[in-house]
């Protein structure tokens, strides 16, 4: 594929991205973005505000490094980093973070690991098909009542509030509705590229779900490759949930999870046992 990227994480969040990106960044075949949320299509569709965050991490990040190098592994990263800083952002400026400018050329696969595009408009899915329009789309599901309120709780941190204050916060539940979610990738994208596995994998079956996925994008599975397999990122603080919030959120993805269980069985039937 020229000038695009060759899988592309969608999700969920909460689900596992983080650990899956720092699992693949250490396979010697894939490269992934120095920032692990690139966030372009979501800001064009979405979110107009992200290059705010984007230019901000850019700034942060160069102060690491020294203008003056001669290695070309820092110069490849300097320059990634000042082409985040760029403010007018169009697909020629996407396009070019898949170029050989910023990564080893030997590098077979380049990914993105971006899970707010799992609540891009139809537009937006849209738009990625026809950057990307091979793209392998990686999908990982969590339990949507658990998925809110973790979601819910780190939100609430950052603002310095009590959880059950934002439960009901519309950019939060938007992220876990499982249905609308597959129904517009499924519909611009081919099943066949689409990797759909389970939050419940990472704990469980983290080998398991590494070597399903290099298989879904094509690549060499080797256990060496993945040292921290078994390390959990970003765990948060443990926090019990509600009443009045569980009754909130079994109502409200009901569906979602009748369509799970339906449709992959799994865990997601063990999540229907569990709430109903």
């Amino acid at each position: 594929m020229n000038n695009a990227p060759d899988f592309i994480c969608i999700g969920m969040q909460k689900a596992g991205t983080t650990w899956l990106a720092a699992n693949l960044g250490q396979h010697p075949d894939v490269w992934i973005p120095p920032i692990k949320e690139i966030h372009y299509f979501d800001e064009v569709h979405v979110d107009p505000d992200w290059h705010i965050r984007r230019r901000n991490a850019a700034a942060n990040n160069l102060k690491r490094f020294d203008p003056q190098s001669k290695d070309k592994t820092v110069l490849k990263e300097i320059a990634f980093w000042r082409h985040m800083e760029q403010l007018q952002l169009n697909d020629a400026w996407y396009k070019t973070i898949w170029s050989t400018y910023f990564y080893e050329g030997a590098k077979q696969v380049l990914g993105e690991m971006t899970p707010d595009y799992s609540i891009l408009p139809l537009s937006g899915v849209e738009h990625v098909f026809k950057i990307a329009p091979t793209a392998k789309i990686i999908i990982l599901l969590r339990d949507p009542v658990e998925r809110t309120w973790s979601s819910t709780r780190m939100y609430a941190k950052e603002q310095d509030h009590d959880p059950a204050v934002h439960f009901k916060e519309p950019f939060i539940i938007d992220r876990s509705r499982i249905v609308e979610m597959l129904e517009k990738w499924e519909k611009v994208f081919p099943k066949k590229n689409l990797f759909i596995a389970f939050y419940e994998d990472v704990a469980n079956r983290p080998y398991w779900l590494l070597e399903a996925t290099c298989k879904f994008l094509g690549i060499g599975f080797n256990k060496a490759y993945f040292q921290e397999a078994t390390e959990k990122v970003h765990v948060g603080a443990n926090s019990d949930m509600p009443e009045k919030v569980l009754e909130h959120y079994k109502m409200l993805f009901h569906d979602d999870i009748v369509y799970a269980r339906n449709r992959f069985k799994s865990y997601a039937a063990d999540w229907h046992t569990h709430y109903y």
